[in-house]
């Protein structure tokens, strides 16, 4: 075999496995999930639009309005550059101080990530650790969107006396989640797709 071909097959296997990069969402897409857990019981979001990397999404979350903005690369985890949940904390912005999460974007398998992020709203401006990372990719049947590639991200955020784990089912070539699971001191909430349109 050429040396150079022997050259590539070793790069290609350093690299580990292949990358799976978040496509943008499309504009209009509505995506509705069903809640159990101490939160929410249905979450209905709008993709409102997608200006070059950044995506909006509006939304309800039983029956709170919600919106927020946010880096493709953001749509598996709790990050957003902007939002309002409908809560007593008013618009909240959030800045990563130190580190680096952009990596998410390439949905490599065995990635993970690190970074401290602000987060200020009308009660403060507490300072968050985040660690992410990318499992496996698997293919399955799901009744609303057919046969798709999912990876599961995982994310593990800090702050204070607080902390929370997200497990999040993401469909990389559609930009959305087929459902997730959150957990903090309050107990665990599971939300899956129920309907797409």
């Amino acid at each position: 075999m050429h040396s150079k071909h022997i050259a590539l097959i070793a790069l290609a296997a350093l690299a580990g496995p292949a990358a799976a990069s978040i496509q943008a969402p499309e504009v209009g897409t509505v995506l509705e999930y069903a809640c159990n857990g101490p939160y929410n019981q249905s979450i209905r979001n709008t993709i409102t639009s997608v200006n070059g990397s950044v995506v909006r999404i509006d939304g309800t979350a039983d029956d709170r309005k919600t919106w927020s903005e946010r880096p493709l690369w953001a749509l598996p985890t709790t990050y957003a550059t902007t939002r309002s949940r409908g809560d007593d904390r008013g618009v909240r912005s959030a800045k990563i101080k130190k580190g680096s999460l952009e990596g998410l974007a390439a949905m490599r398998p065995g990635s993970s990530f690190k970074a401290q992020v602000r987060v200020e709203h009308d009660r403060g401006s507490p300072v968050w650790l985040y660690e992410v990372s990318v499992g496996d990719r698997r293919t399955t049947n799901d009744p609303v969107v057919g046969n798709v590639e999912v990876i599961e991200v995982t994310e593990s955020r800090s702050t204070g006396n607080y902390s929370s784990t997200l497990v999040v089912r993401m469909v990389p070539a559609l930009g959305l989640s087929l459902g997730w699971s959150y957990k903090d001191r309050r107990g665990e909430e599971r939300c899956s797709l129920k309907a797409k349109s």
